[in-house]
């Protein structure tokens, strides 16, 4: 694997997302960075953000001349407004940049996912989850690595009541928590999507949340 690697970004404006974009401007092991999002990210002085809808995108676009993606789009089904429009954020768009990535050879692939995804779960956020995990792997990246933390720890952007119920209580709980499902601060997730991304490329690789915790 060569010593740097060019990186591409979608989902950059979220809580995981800003914390990535922040960790690979200061990697030096990432020498471009392009981040796809459809308003303007957090300023960074080696981002390159290219403010866009994600389904406009065609795949014959320089920044797709790059080694690994990095995909850390979520939304919940209140905010999105719809199930229709969930799936759409959370599934196909991930899948429609995974698709074009993968056309141009692009050969690694890091998902932020979540803990609990079954194709039957009675929560619809967690069978379209799986359902992207699932076809994220059909496509056949060379590497597709899949973090699946639990709650996510940090300060959003937007205001999210039960989230925040969650923060206060884990705060007290989470040292009495297995680790599988502890509270996991989003600065952690990123560094674990960078650490998959530095890796040689191993197939499908799911990284839980104990594993996230150590990153």
């Amino acid at each position: 694997m060569s010593n740097t690697q060019r990186a591409l970004v979608i989902g950059g404006t979220g809580l995981v997302g800003s914390h990535l974009l922040e960790q690979l401007d200061a990697d030096k092991h990432f020498e471009t960075i392009y981040a796809l999002s459809r308003r303007p990210c957090a300023t960074h002085s080696r981002i390159v953000n290219i403010v866009t809808d994600l389904d406009t995108v065609t795949g014959q676009e320089d920044f797709f001349n790059v080694d690994v993606v990095f995909c850390a789009i979520g939304s919940t089904i209140k905010k999105a407004g719809s199930q229709a429009e969930f799936r759409r954020i959370d599934y196909e768009l991930p899948m429609h940049i995974a698709r074009l990535a993968k056309a141009r050879g692009v050969k690694k692939f890091v998902l932020v996912s979540s803990i609990g995804v079954t194709p039957d779960s009675k929560y619809f956020y967690l069978r379209v989850k799986y359902a992207l995990e699932r076809d994220l792997a059909a496509l056949g990246f060379e590497q597709l690595s899949i973090l699946q933390p639990s709650l996510i720890m940090g300060d959003r952007k937007e205001f999210r009541f039960g989230e925040l119920i969650s923060r206060v209580v884990m705060k007290y709980l989470n040292p009495l928590t297995p680790t599988r499902y502890r509270g996991v601060h989003a600065r952690r997730i990123a560094a674990s999507m960078i650490k998959e991304a530095r890796t040689e490329p191993s197939g499908v690789h799911c990284v839980n949340n104990s594993d996230i915790l150590t990153a």
